[in-house]
């Protein structure tokens, strides 16, 4: 029975045990580089203990005042300096290699993340944010996580471990989670994904991960941030890339009258198209798409479509324009008067943005065209300085 609960604290894990002695499992790539590199290290720490212990116990032995009372007075020795050199030298390079080689490709960053969560830190809790995921009017899913309070555990819950809202993201997906406080330093850390990422005030860091196994990984806060820093723990749970869809609408999309998210509404789901290797096939994706319509919450976007914003329209029409809401604003005229064109380079070049506009209300500019991004007429596609 002893054994059995000497092999249970050794075991890796996923959350912190009582006289844990092993790392926790590792879950991403970083964790096991982690893991491989402080086992390398390890070794040599073991080989350069055996050695200076021998040489310890031994110079003890032999020149002790009983067996050696006229000590010999050794001036140097020119092959022991030369080893003694060498091999002190030789050993921080195996062991440097490996950890600048660990430590800048855990500092890589995913040029193109499947998706982003932004992690908010507050005392005491933490709020997150989907960015890639829009409500109908038009925010992004947010929730905050909270501690349970330990009357309100369940059976089988950690204390001081559990939240009410888990962080649910895809395993096998390229993740790309952006770190900053709202209020004093805060620390992001989840020792099974091997990631400790500081929240800065004024900065915001972000580090790239990458779940390989579905599980729930717990962590917490890692910088002293107030009274309750103990009581802001962080949970990861990561799920089949199938079964992702689902949980986002059950978990993150609040009911009539919940408090789980700041942004109720109909969500828009962007396609997971790559896994760690780009693997998630098509097939796959479009299995969650299908399971997602079952809810009747979902917007299914066609996948590849590129999005192309059009220009707002005013409510009303301005200094007599022929623009009015739910109107298509009309193609600028192929050709114009050149000294219409002279006229509007020469103003355009001699005014400022204020006068620009001030003289395209005057009608010192003819108006021939409409600018989509400021309102204002202007002539062949020469916008005023408030949009050039």
């Amino acid at each position: 029975m002893k054994l059995e609960w000497l092999f249970l604290t050794i075991a890796p894990c996923d959350a912190a045990e009582p006289w844990q002695l092993g790392f926790q499992d590792a879950a991403t790539p970083m964790m096991q580089g982690i893991i491989d590199l402080h086992h390398d290290i390890f070794f040599f720490l073991i080989l350069i203990l055996v050695f200076v212990s021998r040489i310890l116990v031994r110079a003890l032995w032999h020149f002790h005042y009983q067996k050696n009372p006229i000590p010999q007075r050794i001036v140097h020795g020119t092959t022991i300096e030369i080893l003694r050199t060498i091999f002190p030298s030789i050993i921080p390079m195996f062991i440097a290699i490996p950890s600048f080689a660990l430590l800048y490709s855990m500092d890589e960053v995913v040029v193109d993340p499947a998706m982003t969560i932004k992690a908010i830190g507050h005392q005491w809790y933490r709020t997150y944010e989907y960015s890639d995921y829009n409500s109908s009017d038009e925010q992004s899913l947010t929730f905050d996580s909270y501690t349970i309070p330990e009357d309100d555990l369940e059976l089988g819950q950690s204390r001081l471990l559990e939240v009410d809202n888990r962080v649910v993201v895809p395993a096998k997906t390229h993740l790309r989670i952006i770190v900053t406080p709202a209020d004093v330093p805060h620390s992001w850390a989840v020792p099974s994904l091997g990631v400790k990422c500081d929240a800065v005030p004024g900065r915001l860091n972000q580090i790239s991960i990458s779940v390989q196994r579905e599980g729930v990984y717990y962590g917490q806060c890692s910088e002293i941030c107030g009274t309750n820093h103990a009581f802001t723990p962080i949970v990861v749970e990561a799920v089949p890339s199938k079964d992702y869809g689902s949980r986002v609408s059950n978990q993150l999309i609040p009911q009539t009258g919940g408090a789980s998210s700041s942004h109720p509404g109909n969500p828009v789901v962007p396609p997971i198209d790559q896994g760690l290797h780009g693997e998630v096939k098509q097939d796959e994706v479009w299995g969650v798409w299908t399971h997602l319509r079952e809810f009747g919450e979902f917007t299914i976007p066609t996948p590849k479509e590129s999005t192309v914003l059009q220009p707002a329209v005013l409510e009303t029409p301005r200094d007599g324009g022929p623009f009015t809401r739910g109107a298509t604003p009309q193609a600028p005229p192929q050709q114009t008067s050149p000294s219409l064109v002279e006229g509007a380079a020469k103003v355009a070049t001699d005014e400022a943005a204020a006068g620009c506009a001030q003289a395209c209300s005057e009608g010192l500019i003819q108006r021939a065209a409409h600018c989509p991004d400021c309102f204002w007429d202007c002539v062949a596609g020469s916008c005023c300085l408030f949009c050039s």
